[in-house]
């Protein structure tokens, strides 16, 4: 599914008014929408489904992390409240992911970098550099049922890299995947991409 994660980089000259901003976006992870603080409903009412993956405070800037649908866009509305919120300069960074980011992030961990590949090494760095460029550890990841035929060959993946530790269930996330072949077959690696990607439910 094809979504947006919008990076807003938050300043302004009222300390007070942007650390309540931070709490309610704080407040917000893993929370529903309706559940969400006044001022937040405002922000991003406009929004299909919007989704706070991170928050985090820096000297006097506030950073947050959000997912939304594809189809939203940034409107003067926002602007207006994030402004009556405290913010003075809004700073957004953009990542379009057409493909859907869970879908390079589940390739990379469960299959590319799987048990029995030659870069299995690259698999907690990969996923780390995934991970904050706002891939999301929840997205579904579809089942591999056979090892691949094609070109891997090129970027020099040797062995049987689509090697799991038992069967997948036909659907699920990425950490799901991974919490699965864990409990079957105990790995470091995959212990260590389990914790990373656990940091961001």
């Amino acid at each position: 599914m094809s979504s947006c994660i919008f990076t807003w980089t938050c300043v302004g000259s009222d300390p007070a008014a942007l650390a309540s901003l931070h709490a309610q976006l704080e407040a917000a992870i893993s929370s529903p929408f309706d559940a969400w603080a006044a001022p937040l409903q405002t922000i991003f009412g406009l929004w299909e489904q919007p989704f706070v993956l991170r928050v985090s405070w820096i000297g006097s800037v506030l950073r947050c992390v959000i997912d939304t649908s594809a189809h939203d866009e940034m409107e003067k509305e926002q602007l207006q409240a994030l402004h009556a919120a405290g913010v003075e300069y809004l700073r957004v960074r953009v990542f379009n992911s057409q493909v859907g980011e869970s879908a390079v992030l589940g390739a990379i961990a469960c299959l590319v970098c799987g048990r029995g590949s030659a870069l299995r090494p690259l698999c907690l760095p990969l996923v780390e550099l995934l991970l904050s460029h706002g891939a999301w550890p929840h997205g579904a990841v579809e089942r591999v049922t056979g090892p691949w035929q094609g070109g891997f060959d090129d970027v020099g993946v040797e062995g049987d890299w689509t090697q799991v530790a038992g069967d997948f269930q036909d659907t699920g996330t990425v950490l799901e995947r991974l919490l699965q072949r864990q409990a079957q077959a105990p790995d470091p690696i995959d212990a260590a991409v389990i914790a990373a990607l656990s940091a961001c439910a």
